[in-house]
């Protein structure tokens, strides 16, 4: 897309890419919501569960997406984030040792859960299309932990570029302002990630059936 700079910017790609990026995240979570909704009740109605073992939702609300962590941790499901969380934070503080709550730990956990994530949807990839490349989505997912660095980084010299201007939380407008600026970051996130990753996905099968016949 950077690099083909200005002609990506052509109308019809911008469409093209606004339609993925809106599929992959709203036209997903109603299936995903649906189907949680129909196995709820069926699992309720048959006694097999009770209605408190079943939330009302697996996603957050997409208001809360204002930053690329965000739309991870409150928007996103998350019913695998716990398990894999669980059993890597075994690996990291229990067998490793790593402390609790440093840079350095919290970027090798996420990074690990997001490896992990990827490697499990490239396992359903290679279920569904066994003929085709199983192994981007798995870059996709690590690719993740480029916002989150850069949020990181730029959040904690804004915090301390505010102190320095003497500029306040409790100002109306620049609430209003960060707030636009992390869901334009956000929405250019996914603009930008879903469709790459789809057209990596596409050239790296047309790679594989090449060698192959």
């Amino acid at each position: 897309f950077f690099r083909r700079l200005p002609a990506s910017l052509h109308y019809k790609e911008l469409y093209y890419r606004t339609e993925e990026a809106f599929e992959w995240n709203i036209v997903t979570k109603c299936f995903y919501e649906g189907y949680h909704s129909v196995f709820a009740a069926a699992h309720v109605g048959l006694g097999i569960d009770t209605p408190e073992e079943w939330s009302l939702s697996l996603f957050g609300p997409i208001s809360e997406a204002w930053s690329v962590r965000r739309y991870w941790s409150r928007y996103w499901h998350n019913y695998i984030y716990h398990s894999f969380s669980g059993h890597i934070k075994c690996v990291t503080r229990g067998w490793l040792g790593m402390r609790r709550g440093s840079v350095l730990t919290r970027l090798v956990e996420n990074t690990l859960v997001f490896f992990a994530s990827g490697l499990m949807h490239s396992l359903v990839r290679w279920q569904q299309a066994p003929q085709d490349d199983v192994w981007a989505i798995t870059v996709f997912y690590l690719a993740q932990m480029i916002p989150l660095v850069i949020e990181s980084v730029v959040v904690y010299y804004w915090r301390k570029g505010k102190k320095t201007m003497g500029l306040t939380d409790d100002r109306k407008w620049l609430s209003c302002a960060e707030y636009a600026i992390g869901y334009a970051w956000t929405f250019g996130w996914q603009f930008y990630s879903v469709s790459t990753y789809y057209l990596v996905r596409q050239q790296w099968t047309n790679e594989m059936m090449q060698k192959k016949w």
